[in-house]
């Protein structure tokens, strides 16, 4: 990944959470969006033919747990 690919990464984390503060989404979606960037981050690095819907569905289960544990809520 480049300087610049992750600069427009962390960019476009800032545009998501900003948005957010206007904007209200379920849980579900935010998962969601935080595994399509995953599998981004995985095209940039020219994986992205390996990311098929069980992959999504895969992350989006591992941070659902993760965001279900005590610890994450308290955050």
């Amino acid at each position: 990944m480049t300087t610049e690919t992750a600069t427009d990464y962390i960019k476009e984390v800032h545009a998501f959470y900003d948005w957010l503060e206007l904007n209200e989404l379920p849980q579900s979606a935010v998962l969601l969006w935080h595994a399509l960037m995953h599998l981004n981050d995985w095209r940039i690095l020219g994986d992205w033919a390996k990311a098929g819907i069980q992959s999504i569905r895969d992350l989006v289960e591992h941070e659902k747990k993760r965001m279900d544990q005590p610890s994450a809520r308290s955050h």
